[in-house]
């Protein structure tokens, strides 16, 4: 199928969270209701999804040649180690081809989605598998191969051999933390991007609150290790940039933690938008600088850092189309209760109300005592007022017999 709209629609519908159905195209609303897809809002949702995927699959073609070039080009490891190395390779070489075979499917998104998922799983799980081979074992191999030739067993070899196993591990985790930071990320805009489409949902806005400290932990803990390698304070500096616009979004997942209409989940989006986009933008900053410090002092190639910083915006895109599909296929798992579901609501509503009770008696008591003192006063004032002719009236009478004369 040709791409609607073109690759530079597409690239910029792909960093939207939403797009208005207004701006599809002639060809792309007659292509969906090809499709038997005729509402509005849905034909907007699945030009997006087109959108993110093209943009993904044209990403992922740069990114797989880079990785072969990475590790087909690493003189200076053992064959054993490039043969393991390789396998990752391979998988995102798979996944690449899976994206592409996925853009003629667009329109059937519930089948596409689960595709994706899997082949998202097994491109996720292969690094991280590969990864737990002990790196001690080939300690000596690793340092035979720098070196050119074959060193003794001793405790000098033995430390030397320690260097070289941690600049290896640096490249390894070049390899990994783009996959682990890019979850949460996208799992959050997926979150946004559900909101804005099914606003009356609080689902999507929780995920964002949850999300939001989990991923701050990621980036600690990735950003560490680099950190204390180097001792940057760029790392430090991208650390808290990236916390601060993890915050500023996080507590933008409060208002959208609710039913909200769209124009709510809009103006909410919109409040936070500018300063998460500074803050994140200045924490990219910071790391490009910081992985450049990196590179310098670990003797790593351009290549790897440029990839790193490719694979970590091709992994958000891909997980924040992924997310989304999950968030709305559990939207409408949830949507269905059974009898013995709303039961076990109902009775979790009233165990709610119990645990509520005290702060809501208290609430009551007070608007209740508040109520009974005004009424009090109202009572008072009425009571006044209707004693108050009375009392004229007595008065007038007394007045009258002490001016009457007494009778002969």
């Amino acid at each position: 199928m040709s791409t609607h709209g073109g690759i530079k629609a597409s690239l910029r519908r792909a960093f939207q969270l939403r797009i208005e159905p207004a701006e599809l195209s002639r060809a792309e609303t007659a292509a969906l209701v090809l499709a038997d897809v005729t509402d509005p809002h849905h034909q907007a949702y699945l030009m997006w999804r087109r959108s993110v995927l093209l943009v993904v699959a044209l990403a992922f073609v740069p990114l797989t040649l880079l990785r072969f070039i990475e590790v087909l080009g690493a003189d200076h490891v053992p064959g054993y180690l490039k043969a393991l190395n390789t396998l990752p390779v391979l998988a995102e070489g798979g996944l690449c081809a899976l994206l592409w075979l996925q853009l003629r499917h667009w329109t059937d998104w519930r089948r596409q989605q689960r595709v994706l998922l899997l082949g998202w799983l097994v491109y996720f799980l292969t690094p991280l598998v590969i990864s737990l081979y002990p790196l001690e074992r080939a300690a000596h191999d690793l340092l035979r191969a720098q070196l050119g030739f074959a060193v003794p067993r001793d405790a000098a070899a033995a430390g030397l051999g320690t260097v070289v196993t941690l600049g290896y591990a640096i490249q390894m985790l070049l390899v990994l933390a783009p996959k682990v930071l890019s979850v949460m990320p996208g799992l959050m805009r997926a979150a946004i991007a559900s909101k804005l489409l099914f606003p009356g949902s609080s689902a999507p806005g929780w995920l964002i609150v949850l999300g939001s400290p989990i991923c701050a932990l990621l980036v600690y803990v990735v950003l560490f290790f680099p950190y204390q390698v180097t001792g940057s304070g760029y790392f430090v500096l991208a650390m808290l940039g990236i916390l601060a616009a993890l915050l500023t979004l996080g507590r933008s997942g409060f208002a959208l933690a609710r039913p909200t209409s769209a124009t709510e989940a809009l103006a909410a989006v919109a409040r936070v938008r500018t300063a998460h986009l500074a803050a994140i933008g200045a924490g990219a900053l910071f790391v490009v600088i910081a992985l450049a410090r990196l590179a310098d002092q670990a003797e790593l190639s351009l290549l790897s850092i440029v990839t790193a910083l490719l694979s970590l915006q091709a992994n958000i895109l891909l997980l924040t189309l992924i997310g989304a599909d999950l968030v709305i296929a559990n939207l409408e798992r949830a949507r269905v209760v059974s009898i013995d579901a709303q039961a076990a609501v109902a009775e979790s509503q009233a165990r709610l109300a119990i645990f509520t009770r005290g702060a809501a008696m208290a609430s009551a008591s007070g608007a209740l005592a508040m109520h009974d003192s005004s009424a009090a006063q109202h009572a008072q004032q009425a009571q006044g007022a209707q004693h108050a002719p009375d009392a004229a009236d007595a008065a007038d009478a007394q007045g009258a017999q002490a001016t009457t004369p007494p009778a002969r």
